[in-house]
């Protein structure tokens, strides 16, 4: 991203969970000093959103919890599920999940809504389904980001995106890694089965 010579960073949630180095990417957002939305994950971390013993096993987020600064944890508790900005006259919602559930909605490439239009919106930027596309629409064109961490389709592509707030123009990107090293890693810290199967993906 940084060859990218990006003006502005958004980060749309889950900075922890499923993996063990959540304190590290934690540390890279603030280091980059990118707007950060409260995923699910980040909730569940904070104690706003409750889930079971029996799915941390996937999170990992008790595990997790202790490695954070209290500062950070702090800061991540003032996070919201969406955020509204404007960027050369163009009207743009970023949110976790949808629209219509910020924090815990979810817009897949084949689902009905994501042909969603909205007079307020010229853009609307999202994340959580992990699975990303762009939906061109009368009014608003939406965006699902995929993810830079865990992707849903392509278990070694992670993907983020780039939007020129000049032309318009959005680009998904994606990044073919040798992610052998980095499962080994993730077997050593005891990840998740059903993690580890999807970043075996090819």
């Amino acid at each position: 991203m940084a060859e990218l010579k990006i003006d502005k960073y958004v980060f749309l949630g889950d900075a922890v969970g499923y993996m063990p180095h959540g304190a590290e990417v934690l540390e890279l957002l603030n280091s980059i000093n990118a707007d950060c939305l409260m995923g699910n994950h980040e909730a569940m971390l904070c104690g706003f959103l409750d889930y079971s013993n029996e799915r941390d096993k996937v999170y990992q987020l008790k595990k997790a919890l202790p490695k954070i600064p209290e500062h950070t944890l702090k800061n991540i508790k003032t996070w919201l599920p969406f955020k509204v900005l404007t960027f050369d006259n163009i009207n743009v919602l970023f949110a976790h999940g949808s629209p219509w559930n910020p924090l815990l909605g979810y817009v897949h490439p084949d689902s009905t809504e994501r042909s969603y239009n909205n007079s307020q919106y010229d853009f609307i930027f999202l994340g959580h389904s992990h699975r990303p596309f762009i939906s061109k629409n009368t009014r608003t064109t939406v965006v699902n980001v995929g993810s830079v961490g865990l992707p849903r389709d392509f278990g070694n592509m992670p993907s983020f995106v780039i939007w020129d707030t000049i032309t318009g123009e959005v680009e998904i990107i994606r990044i073919e890694i040798d992610n052998r090293e980095l499962i080994l890693d993730l077997e050593k810290n005891n990840t998740h089965e059903e993690v580890l199967m999807c970043m075996n993906r090819a």
